[in-house]
């Protein structure tokens, strides 16, 4: 159900969800889910790390990846402000237990709306 979910930042195609009811996150089979939900799929770690360098992505968040991975956006301060952080790298994790909970990366291929 889409009313539950909320955006956490979109950027070119892929974007990260989490729930708001959950607060806890989605473990990888909800994950799956919800980005079907929304006509995508969850992204490969190519393709998060490429959103992350071409700097598309603001937050700072871990989430769950194509194949059962996570992948968490590392960023660094960039002013005097708490908000003034800028993605620079992604640290990927390739065998996390797949009931935690965790954010999802998704991703809307070419052609989809």
């Amino acid at each position: 159900m889409m009313s539950d979910m909320s955006f956490l930042g979109v950027a070119g195609k892929v974007f990260a969800l989490g729930s708001k009811n959950n607060s806890q996150g989605l473990d990888l089979a909800e994950a799956e889910k919800a980005c079907v939900d929304l006509s995508a799929r969850l992204a490969t770690a190519e393709e998060l790390k490429r959103a992350v360098l071409d700097c598309s992505f603001a937050g700072c968040t871990m989430g769950w990846l194509a194949g059962g991975s996570t992948g968490t956006i590392i960023c660094r301060k960039t002013g005097s402000k708490q908000q003034s952080v800028k993605a620079i790298d992604v640290k990927i994790e390739t065998d996390p237990f797949v009931n935690d909970q965790y954010d999802a990366f998704c991703v809307k291929d070419e052609g989809q709306h």
